[in-house]
């Protein structure tokens, strides 16, 4: 319980702050994810292209609004959420298959969020204003590199560390 109100209380003071937020662009797993693993399952692996999903509401993994919908509602920014659940940093990391769509691999962070965000950014109607006095970026993720799926079990690939994830996620 301790956690939760340390976040939250950093979410607000994080919004707060940043008063010229217009755009967040975040990337991460099912903390983040406001339903980007259902849109992928649905169409066969696939990300949107050129779009950003709808606010979800209440009908996220966790059955509730996710963080960077709380930070946009508070500072009027508007959500680009690019985080899918059970994502972890890099499959070069913790690799493993997304096993909705056999023969794939888990959509993480560096090999599907960050390529996606890329090319997003062709389409002038999504990113149109995104400057860097108006736009932050944040990452959440760890979950599912350092626990069971990850270094906690030994499922890292060969001559990774806890390093390679740092410097993954940094």
């Amino acid at each position: 319980m301790k956690s939760v109100l340390v976040f939250t209380t950093m979410v607000h003071l994080a919004a707060s702050s940043c008063l010229n937020l217009q755009n967040l662009v975040n990337f991460g797993d099912s903390f983040s994810d406001e339903n980007r693993l259902n849109y992928i399952y649905e169409h066969q692996g696939l990300p949107p292209a050129g779009a950003i999903l709808p606010e979800n509401g209440n009908t996220t993994t966790s059955g509730g609004y996710k963080w960077p919908r709380m930070v946009a509602r508070k500072t009027g920014a508007k959500s680009f959420n690019y985080a899918v659940g059970g994502a972890t940093c890099s499959n070069k990391i913790v690799e493993r298959e997304f096993v909705l769509t056999p023969g794939k691999p888990f959509p993480s962070v560096l090999d599907e969020q960050v390529p996606a965000f890329k090319a997003d950014l062709e389409f002038d109607e999504l990113y149109g204003n995104r400057t860097a006095d108006n736009t932050a970026y944040a990452v959440l993720i760890g979950g599912n590199d350092l626990t069971a799926n990850g270094f906690l079990t030994d499922s890292n690939a060969r001559d990774t560390n806890i390093t390679s994830y740092v410097s993954c996620v940094w």
